[in-house]
């Protein structure tokens, strides 16, 4: 039903809590899916303790071409189900999120996308700070895309281009995505309850 896409690069610290959250997650839809973790060439034990858990880790080949982009597309390239959630490697999914999540995009075949709050557990510096400030993964309703990550229809990308980010982008790449999804009719919307928390 779905693949779980988890974009990593040295999160030794985060990632047993991120794949502990998924794996959970996919059992709440009866297990039927996948966890992916695409890693950026992490120096760290990153990979180490994914291969601990029932997931496929796939790598960029290069250091050099690692970016937000490179990360979701290297993950969504090896994805083998209708439905993709893109999720940070320093995020943890909220229980009970998924299933509804599902059920929105079902109900609507008008929505590419669809996501739920996000909240930072920390602030640790400015950028932290500007993105509590501005709450665009907080605000419920049809937004222009789906910041801190969501749940995608694999057909809805693949009619926008195919791809699910640009290799080349270091930052935006869920703006870039929604821009797409837009331009070929899709709606995205972001449901009103928390879908992970990010540290």
């Amino acid at each position: 039903m779905m693949s779980i896409l988890i974009k990593a690069f040295n999160e030794e610290e985060k990632i047993a809590a991120t794949l502990q959250a998924a794996c959970a997650a996919l059992a709440e839809l009866g297990g039927e899916g996948e966890i992916i973790v695409a890693d950026s060439c992490s120096t760290d034990a990153t990979v180490a303790i994914a291969r601990r858990f029932p997931v496929r880790i796939v790598q960029l080949a290069d250091p050099q071409q690692r970016g937000c982009g490179a990360g979701v597309q290297l993950g969504y390239q090896f994805a083998r189900y209708p439905y993709v959630y893109l999720l940070d490697a320093d995020m943890v999914l909220e229980p009970g999120y998924l299933p509804q999540a599902l059920a929105a995009l079902q109900a609507d075949a008008a929505l590419a996308g669809v996501a739920g709050y996000v909240v930072d557990t920390r602030i640790a510096n400015d950028i932290d700070r500007i993105r509590v400030r501005n709450g665009l993964s907080t605000r419920a309703g049809d937004v222009r895309c789906l910041h801190g990550g969501g749940l995608y229809r694999t057909d809805a990308i693949a009619a926008a281009g195919g791809y699910a980010a640009d290799l080349n982008l270091k930052a935006y790449e869920e703006a870039e995505l929604g821009m797409r999804l837009r331009s070929v009719g899709y709606r995205l919307q972001r449901l009103p309850m928390v879908a992970a928390r990010h540290t």
